[in-house]
């Protein structure tokens, strides 16, 4: 299954590591968790709005580097309301996404891109 967290939940994450949302995130694999563009967007806006600007986006990109990123475009938009449908889903509720990630150890699960 893929997770995809929003924008929320990688803040919470990032905030507080013993969150129930961390923890459920942890138990995940790092390559069923996707990242998409908008959501770095937002928390890049955010970083530069924070008090330390430059820790603040260090944390987030250590973090982000994990996982796969999904771009979010015009093209995008067209698609992501029929994704359910392609993957032989009845109802676009069973591809909601998760609340969460695993494994942040760059040494053993590899540094995808940006």
């Amino acid at each position: 299954m893929t997770y995809l967290p929003d924008t929320n939940v990688c803040i919470r994450f990032l905030n507080q590591p013993d969150s129930g949302i961390a923890k459920r995130l942890q138990q995940q694999h790092v390559n069923d968790i996707t990242v998409c563009s908008v959501v770095k967007s937002e928390l890049f806006f955010g970083a530069m709005k924070s008090r330390w600007p430059d820790r603040t986006l260090q944390k987030q990109l250590a973090f982000l580097q994990l996982f796969k990123s999904w771009p979010f475009d015009n093209h995008a938009v067209l698609q992501s309301p029929t994704a359910p449908y392609s993957q032989g889903k009845r109802d676009a509720h069973h591809n909601a996404p998760p609340d969460l990630p695993h494994a942040f150890n760059p040494a053993t699960t590899g540094t995808p891109p940006l």
